[in-house]
């Protein structure tokens, strides 16, 4: 039996989604008895730690190759998967050329999720690695209950007006695609946030704030049932070595 589970997040919101609902709250804390939650760092802060995440501007896929066989190195034996968006991803994987032919979100993320799995195996033929990428991009989850977004992403949320007025116009996007991993990648749904919600910004500390609280809010269950490249990550993690 495997005990550990290594997430390697592309930034802080996915670190704090793994931590605050996947470590307590699904099948995985029942089947790993350690689920450790790290972000990619990008750099150091003024403090020595790590950076805030996210992807470097230039070599940023070899950045992260690096990164994830040096948590391969200190986690011997875990079993090791990413989150990290489809939104922004690097171009200097060698798949890019092919994968930005394909126009379907889902269809995208796995032709990376394939290369990622090769190149990681190359320097590490025994390592169970089974990345996610998500389509398109984190705030897609936010579009999985327009209702909760809408009564969190609200400034006052007793306004019954401006809660119902974000409400539909997240269901009027939300309806225009079949999940909401197939919002678009031309206006991603954090773009489309930034435009319907006052003062809302990706990242940014303040009333929206880190993402992750609303996906929390949501709950597992209805994220799997509406995002379905994340129920197949999230199943073959809880089926895992079976799979």
């Amino acid at each position: 039996m495997i005990h550990r589970l290594v997430v390697i997040c592309e930034g802080q919101t996915e670190t704090r989604f793994v931590s605050s609902l996947l470590c307590v709250d699904t099948a995985l804390a029942e089947r790993f008895q350690i689920i450790i939650p790290v972000t990619l760092p990008t750099g150091t802060n003024p403090q020595g730690g790590a950076g805030k995440g996210g992807w470097l501007r230039y070599g940023g896929y070899a950045h992260a190759l690096k990164e994830i066989n040096k948590y391969i190195s200190l986690h011997m034996g875990a079993v090791f998967t990413t989150f990290f968006d489809l939104y922004g991803f690097p171009s200097d994987i060698s798949c890019s050329p092919r994968a930005k032919t394909v126009t379907d979100a889902v269809a995208r993320a796995k032709i990376y999720e394939d290369q990622m799995t090769r190149d990681i195996h190359q320097s590490n033929k025994d390592v169970r690695f089974l990345p996610h990428i998500q389509p398109c991009e984190f705030e897609a989850l936010l579009f999985a209950a327009p209702n909760i977004a809408a009564k969190m992403l609200a400034a006052d949320k007793t306004d019954k007006k401006e809660i119902s007025k974000i409400q539909v116009q997240l269901e009027n996007i939300r309806n225009q695609f079949s999940t909401p991993e197939h919002i678009n990648l031309e206006q991603p749904p954090s773009k489309r946030l930034e435009k319907i919600v006052p003062g809302y910004k990706k990242n940014k500390v303040g009333r929206a704030g880190f993402s992750w609280m609303i996906p929390k809010e949501i709950g597992i269950s209805e994220l799997r049932k509406q995002c379905p490249h994340f129920n197949e990550w999230i199943a073959a993690l809880e089926d895992y070595p079976n799979t």
